[in-house]
């Protein structure tokens, strides 16, 4: 069963741990008004590069474009499971198919051209009719969605800032 959270709450800035609602199948923001679909990709896109800072509690960002994905590495400065580590990912932008995938990658070392993608993804997804944002995790194979384990909060909270920075533009 897909989960459909309510959008709102919270800013971008850490969650304690023993507070946090999980993304779990997935987040839908409501229906946006006021922006154009084409803004809300470009500020989409903003994830994607060394503007992660403004959405995720990271630092040491490092990226190159590889042609048909962008590599990037940074390390996770927020609380839980994944902080003090140092995230390796590839991330694949298509407009037509409004998705942004970002996959782990393990044993890259700091190399860009080396490493093995993980099996997961974290999908940014835009939604056309009405306009709305999801995030999810999922098999990267099968397409089947996975339980995500990232705040709720935190996940709304980026999806705000990114429409906020759409209607800026």
């Amino acid at each position: 069963r897909r989960r459909r959270a309510r959008g709102g709450g919270g800013g971008a800035s850490d969650v304690p741990a023993a507070a946090v609602e999980e993304v779990g199948l997935g987040y839908i923001s409501p229906a946006l008004e006021g922006v154009g679909e084409a803004e809300l990709w470009r500020a989409m896109l903003l994830k994607t590069g060394t503007g992660i800072v403004d959405f995720l509690p990271v630092k040491d960002v490092r990226i190159e474009d590889m042609g048909t994905h962008i590599w990037r590495r940074m390390l996770f400065v927020g609380s839980g499971p994944t902080s003090g580590q140092v995230m390796t990912q590839h991330i694949y932008m298509d407009q037509a198919s409004g998705e942004i995938r970002f996959v782990s990658v393990e044993g890259s070392d700091g190399d860009p051209g080396v490493g093995e993608e993980a099996r997961e993804e974290i999908v940014n997804g835009l939604l056309r009719d009405p306009l709305r944002i999801e995030y999810y995790r999922r098999d990267r194979t099968s397409k089947e969605r996975l339980h995500w384990s990232a705040p709720l909060a935190r996940t709304a909270a980026a999806i705000e800032k990114t429409v906020a920075l759409a209607r800026a533009m």
